[in-house]
């Protein structure tokens, strides 16, 4: 997946912090939540097993308003598995994942949907992305080669078991300007598409880096990495 095409943003003022065990918490409730519409690319196939639950893949195909059409690499739980038949137009609620791939060359962030719910398509294709967290460090703003402002963001939200996902986010134009403007720490809503890949890779390969386009909420501490549970990543 591509990294998280911004819509707009939403600079969030300090979050109240509270006693717990003996250590300060951010009591800010965070958001990551994905819906999308398309059609199911291939038959799923057994991605691993955590903690005892089996999990799959598979790919959807979800139209721009081009016409240009993204893959998006979905992670489903072993009990909703049967309901992503190959052709299938789906409707898909969940969130955005990432891990880090280890396997290859060096460490390669991940970005992957974790499926919660699926429902039969209702013919009205979505691709929305709602985010909230904290920027892990400054963003970058830059310019492309045509000159268009561009602004890469990188976006913790925090997520149960202690851990947290690592966000990819790009803002164009105006929004590129005022997402440079922030600092590591600050806290972001943001909205946006998930970008996806032209094709999907190889088969038996691993979904691509990069990530959607939310309007991310952000935390002050975007918390560690830990045991994962049995949420699939």
């Amino acid at each position: 997946m591509e990294p998280c095409r911004l819509f707009q943003f939403y600079p969030l003022s300090p979050p109240h912090t509270m006693r717990y065990h003996n250590r300060e918490v951010d009591n800010m409730t965070t958001k990551n939540e994905v819906l999308l519409e398309g059609l199911v690319l291939g038959e799923p196939e057994w991605s691993h097993e955590n903690h005892g639950a089996q999990f799959y893949r598979v790919y959807l195909q979800v139209p721009r308003l081009s016409g240009q059409m993204d893959l998006l690499p979905v992670l489903l739980p072993g009990g909703l598995a049967a309901q992503a038949a190959e052709g299938r137009l789906l409707r898909l609620r969940g969130q955005l994942r990432s891990f880090n791939n280890r396997s290859g060359v060096g460490s390669r962030l991940v970005l992957t949907v974790y499926a919660q719910e699926l429902q039969p398509g209702l013919d009205e294709p979505q691709n929305q992305i709602t985010l909230s967290g904290a920027l892990c460090k400054s963003p970058i703003f830059r310019r492309t080669p045509l000159g268009r402002s561009i602004c890469d963001l990188m976006l913790a939200v925090p997520r149960r078991y202690g851990r947290a996902d690592y966000l990819p986010c790009i803002a164009w134009g105006s929004l590129a300007y005022r997402c440079g403007a922030m600092e590591g720490g600050g806290r972001l809503a943001l909205e946006g598409p998930a970008g996806g890949e032209s094709q999907p890779p190889s088969r038996g390969g691993l979904p691509g880096s990069g990530g959607p386009g939310p309007e991310p909420y952000i935390p002050q501490n975007p918390g560690v990495r830990g045991d994962g549970g049995t949420d699939g990543l």
